[in-house]
C-alpha cells in the first residue's frame, strides 16, 4: 500500500468515526453501528451492521469549491457519478449512505445557498438511501472544541433535508 493510500484510509476511517458520532445526536436513536470493516472490493468504502443489516457508506471528497453554488455542483455531480459506479456494480441491492467531505467552504457559510439551490428532488434519482455533506474545515475552531462534532448538510432524505449545526443547539436543525 503506498503512502498517499493509507494517509486517505486514515482520513476516511477518521470521517466515518465523527459522522457516526454525530448522526448519533442529529437522527432518531439508532441502533449501535458496528463497523464490520472496508469494503473488499473497494466500493462502498465501508460496510456497517445495524442489527444484523449491512449498509454500505461511501465516502468522497469535494474539493476547490468556493461558494454555494460551486459546491453544490460539485455535490451533484459527484453524488451522479458515485451513483452511476454503485449502479454498475449492482451495490444498491443493500442501502448505501453517501457521504461528501470537504474543508472549505464551510457549510455554515453557505448554509442558505444550498438550502435555495438544492430541493430534494433533484437528489431523489440518485440511489443513495441518505445524501449527507460534512464539514471538515478548521473554521470557527477558536469557539469550538478540538473534536467538535462536524457540521452537516442532508440532502437526502427528505424528513432531513438542511442544515445541522450538529456540535451546538444539541443537535437541532439550524435554519
Amino acid at each position: 500500500m503506498r503512502v498517499a493510500e493509507s494517509g486517505n484510509q486514515t482520513a476516511e476511517d477518521a470521517c466515518l468515526k465523527r459522522f457516526l458520532d454525530a448522526c448519533s445526536i442529529v437522527g432518531d436513536p439508532a441502533p449501535a453501528a458496528e463497523i464490520d470493516g472496508r469494503s473488499a472490493y473497494g466500493m462502498p468504502d465501508f460496510v456497517l451492521g445495524f442489527g444484523g443489516s449491512p449498509i454500505g457508506v461511501e465516502l468522497a471528497e469535494i474539493r476547490g469549491a468556493v461558494d454555494g453554488k460551486s459546491y453544490y455542483r460539485k455535490a451533484r455531480r459527484i453524488a451522479l457519478a458515485k451513483h452511476d459506479a454503485c449502479l454498475e456494480r449492482g451495490l444498491f441491492q443493500n442501502p448505501v449512505i453517501l457521504i461528501l467531505r470537504s474543508g472549505a467552504p464551510s457549510l455554515f457559510e453557505i448554509r442558505r445557498d444550498l438550502i435555495r439551490l438544492a430541493s430534494n428532488a433533484d437528489f431523489l434519482g440518485i440511489g443513495f438511501e441518505e445524501i449527507w455533506a460534512m464539514d471538515i474545515s478548521d473554521e470557527d475552531r477558536a469557539t469550538r472544541e478540538p473534536l467538535q462534532k462536524p457540521d452537516m448538510f442532508c440532502f437526502k432524505p427528505v424528513e432531513m433535508f438542511g442544515f445541522h449545526r450538529v456540535g451546538w443547539s444539541k443537535g437541532r436543525p439550524f435554519r
